[in-house]
């Protein structure tokens, strides 16, 4: 790797190693992110052989796996598989859709929209007016928090 790849390996996909105080060198990213995939998400049927020519062509940068994945491969993408994904779609056709994008681009992952009339019709009217409340909302500090809280709101 040159010194611009090292940089952007370091900075983006190396994960830090609390027990050993520095981040992931490539090759243990590379192994955490090959290990992740065949043994976990294809639940270890992948051949040994195919997994060490996997293994040796990213790490030769023949080829690239979805970086996102290669970010979060590991105990992340077993708590929240969205994390995986580079981007998504919905339509604006109900009011739920407003918290599960915000759940969604706040684990990373880009979401495309329409708002085309026939889905934005499905939607109830805004009131002319909003009327003085206590109510309050407390937002738990975390992804699904934020998201719920935007659910309650709407």
């Amino acid at each position: 790797m040159d010194q611009y790849q090292q940089f952007i390996h370091l900075s983006r996909y190396a994960r830090w190693l609390d027990d050993e105080g520095r981040r992931e060198t490539w090759d243990e990213t590379v192994d955490r992110y090959v290990n992740y995939m065949c043994d976990v998400q294809c639940e270890g049927k992948i051949p040994k052989k195919t997994k060490k020519e996997i293994r040796d062509a990213i790490y030769n940068l023949e080829v690239m796996p979805s970086m996102r994945a290669l970010m979060t491969a590991g105990p992340a993408l077993t708590r929240d598989a969205c994390a995986n994904f580079n981007c998504s779609f919905s339509a604006i056709d109900h009011q739920r859709v407003f918290s599960e994008i915000l759940y969604i681009l706040l684990c990373g992952t880009g979401v495309g929209f329409s708002v085309e009339r026939q889905h934005v019709n499905k939607l109830p009217e805004i009131p002319d007016e909003f009327y003085e409340t206590d109510t309050v909302i407390v937002v738990p500090d975390s992804k699904i928090g934020w998201a719920k809280s935007l659910k309650e709101l709407i």
